[in-house]
């Protein structure tokens, strides 16, 4: 209130203090930018009315003096501060940046997960230059980004098939996606403004215009909130872990002598992030292969049963990708 009462007569309006607030200028003050953001205009009217007065000469030296504790000593609401996400999401809406932190920040186990994944700005860099100490990114290459989604365009093919292009951003730049009718079909829910995705797909180079991706997998990534709280695992309760029988072994065998008759996936651990992004790939390709993992901290193969894949390339590629070369086994 002293800062308001300082600027009265300065053109300052309630708009441009909102922005002051949603942005953090006013974090060292003391008081919760939710408490800021409750009683502001109160305030505002309050000492405007104030303000109207001193320069209409009535007051005098000492009601000056017990003006200057009251506003010292001005009561905000007990209400709790907004989440860490939200106040990202208002320093962006009033000023276009960030500046406690970023969206990503709460995503940090599933990027660790994820593997090779470049920024944004490596793939531009990449496709754009041609400097010794830069990533050389062809038109085709496959490529893998995490961001937040900060823009959907949706429009309607000539064959009536929905399709997006879909800003992508990271910590250090943005591109954007070109989800195709049968991607968006698969991957719609993850589309929604400020969620976090993991993207693999193909680089699309034109003259004269800024790369692009075209997206083959778009992926949720799960917060750190919910690794910590166990969440996750309780997604994987349909994996059975209990190890074959030697019945099963051997209905196992000959079994694998038919071609293509199980999708083996190989990972580090099973309570692994990743784990719940390929259960998660698993769901966009149901069919009637059956789906083993096998843990290598275990040494142990465990069926997934809560359905098969349907064994298409498309799927086999994005697990490569996710997984790794050589951990992603069809026979």
């Amino acid at each position: 209130d002293d800062f308001v009462l300082r600027m009265l007569n300065r053109e300052l309006n309630k708009r441009a203090v909102e922005a002051l607030i949603k942005s953090g200028s006013f974090d060292g003050l003391g008081a919760f930018r939710s408490q800021l953001y409750a009683t502001y205009e109160k305030q505002m009217d309050a000492l405007s009315d104030r303000g109207r007065s001193e320069v209409a000469g009535q007051i005098d030296m000492f009601s000056a003096f017990e003006d200057e504790l009251e506003r010292c000593g001005y009561d905000y609401p007990d209400i709790p501060e907004y989440p860490p996400k939200q106040l990202l999401a208002l320093e962006k809406e009033s000023s276009g940046m960030y500046f406690s932190g970023h969206m990503l920040d709460g995503y940090k186990l599933a990027l660790s997960e994820a593997g090779d994944v470049m920024t944004t700005l490596d793939v531009i860099r990449g496709a754009e230059s041609d400097g010794e100490d830069v990533v050389k990114v062809s038109d085709g290459a496959r490529v893998r980004i995490a961001g937040i989604v900060t823009k959907v365009s949706l429009m309607t093919t000539r064959k009536g098939e929905r399709m997006a292009f879909v800003t992508i951003e990271d910590r250090v730049s943005e591109i954007e996606l070109v989800v195709f009718p049968a991607v968006f079909e698969k991957y719609e829910r993850a589309l929604s403004a400020e969620c976090a995705v993991f993207v693999y797909g193909t680089v699309q180079l034109r003259d004269e215009e800024r790369p692009r991706i075209l997206a083959n997998l778009i992926l949720p990534l799960q917060s750190d909130d919910v690794y910590r709280e166990g969440i996750v695992k309780s997604a994987l309760s349909a994996i059975d872990r209990h190890p074959p029988s030697k019945a099963s072994q051997k209905n196992e065998q000959r079994a694998n002598t038919a071609a293509r008759s199980k999708l083996y996936l190989k990972l580090d651990r099973l309570d692994s992030p990743k784990t719940e992004q390929a259960l998660a790939l698993i769901s966009q390709h149901k069919g009637n292969i059956p789906v083993v993992f096998y843990d290598v901290s275990t040494a142990k193969y465990n069926n997934y049963t809560e359905c098969g894949a349907d064994g298409s390339d498309q799927l086999a590629d994005a697990l490569s990708s996710l997984l790794g070369e050589g951990c992603v086994v069809l026979r």
